[in-house]
């Protein structure tokens, strides 16, 4: 069959036209996509970041840190773009993430084009476009495309080193939920911007600040906002033979009361952050990641992500440096038990010792996957 042509079998005709979408005699919308295609798969990542993820390997984002670029980690937007016959006076575009379109959000715009920003990643979404030509309307077929598997990074201004935990799959199949969980540096110079994004955009409702009570705004509530659920508990860097480190009992408390804020579902979404967002930060988001099931690569990963921040680059620590003691760090969690187990088994082992329970393990791992 040639190109473009469709054979109608219950009228025996050739159809020389657009797609057609249901039996034989249903109408044509007057709605097309042209953009994505219908079923991509679209990339949000930037290159850099695109590049970095492809083909990850422990060390690699020392070939993009660049302090002088500031934060360049951020996502692209997605446009979507579509053409009507005649002239609609406007549109309705609904997105769903699911193909019955339920759950809807709903876009109003006069224009044949939309901007959707900070998407989920490896998630597939649908879209349908009614145009309104004043005395009818008529809607689309529902498109689809896919986002690609890459790390979600987000923007709030004044906030550097920032970006969503979730999206990683995990070693069992499953996927770690995307929304729930960001981690940043300090918020100290948030932006009004910035607040409106985090509290808008990203829906935070839980601050929780890393930090010792004498390092900047620290303890003195939340730069969101009054309404805002604000935790602040000192946490532990790494290993360490000076007191400060995840081995020293002295920090388990504490450790044990910043884990627990995610066993709370109320809490949620909740930014987790310290001053850098590298070091403390990072020690919270591999146990989470590791209780999660999230294997070795991606971890790591998701710590050198800190690399393409200001603030991540700004104490002049060397990729090398860093990934030596956080892998030194990951291997003192994975022999925990004496046994060989996994790293998942390993964290909750280790968690359960510094005081988190059985019963908010659990929960986090209902509310997370």
């Amino acid at each position: 069959m040639r190109k473009g042509i469709k054979i109608c079998a219950c009228m025996g005709a050739l159809l020389f036209s657009l797609p057609v979408w249901g039996g034989c005699g249903e109408e044509k919308s007057s709605v097309q996509a042209i953009s994505p295609k219908n079923g991509k798969i679209v990339l949000l990542a930037n290159d850099e970041v695109a590049n970095f993820a492809s083909g990850y390997m422990i060390g690699k984002s020392d070939d993009y840190r660049d302090i002088q670029k500031g934060d360049h980690y951020f996502m692209e937007d997605l446009k979507i773009e579509w053409t009507a016959t005649g002239e609609p006076v406007g549109y309705e575009v609904k997105l769903s993430r699911n193909a019955d379109m339920s759950n809807a959000q709903i876009f109003n715009t006069d224009k044949a084009e939309l901007t959707l920003p900070d998407l989920l990643v490896s998630t597939t979404y649908y879209w349908q476009v009614t145009a309104d030509y004043g005395t009818k309307k008529d809607a689309s077929k529902i498109f689809s495309f896919k986002t690609a598997s890459t790390p979600r990074t987000i923007k709030i201004d004044g906030v550097s080193n920032t970006r969503d935990i979730g999206g990683y799959m995990t070693e069992s199949g499953k996927r770690v939920r995307q929304g729930m969980a960001f981690r940043g540096a300090y918020l100290d110079e948030i932006t009004p911007q910035g607040r409106t994004d985090a509290i808008g955009r990203y829906a935070i409702k839980t601050d929780l600040d890393l930090r010792k009570s004498n390092e900047g705004t620290s303890g003195q509530g939340s730069p969101l906002g009054e309404d805002i659920l604000y935790y602040n508990y000192s946490c532990p860097y790494y290993l360490s033979k000076t007191g400060t480190g995840i081995n020293n009992p002295d920090n388990h408390e504490n450790l044990a009361n910043a884990v627990r804020v995610f066993a709370n579902e109320s809490n949620y979404p909740v930014l987790f952050h310290c001053s850098v967002g590298r070091d403390r930060t990072g020690m919270i988001s591999m146990l989470l990641l590791g209780l999660l099931g999230v294997g070795y690569e991606d971890i790591c990963m998701d710590y050198e992500l800190s690399f393409f921040s200001y603030r991540g680059c700004l104490d002049g620590a060397t990729t090398k440096q860093m990934m030596d003691t956080f892998t030194s760090t990951y291997i003192y969690i994975a022999k925990y038990l004496d046994v060989k187990e996994s790293f998942a088994v390993n964290c909750e082992a280790y968690l359960l010792d510094v005081g988190v329970t059985q019963a908010e393990i659990d929960e986090i791992r209902r509310i997370m996957l």
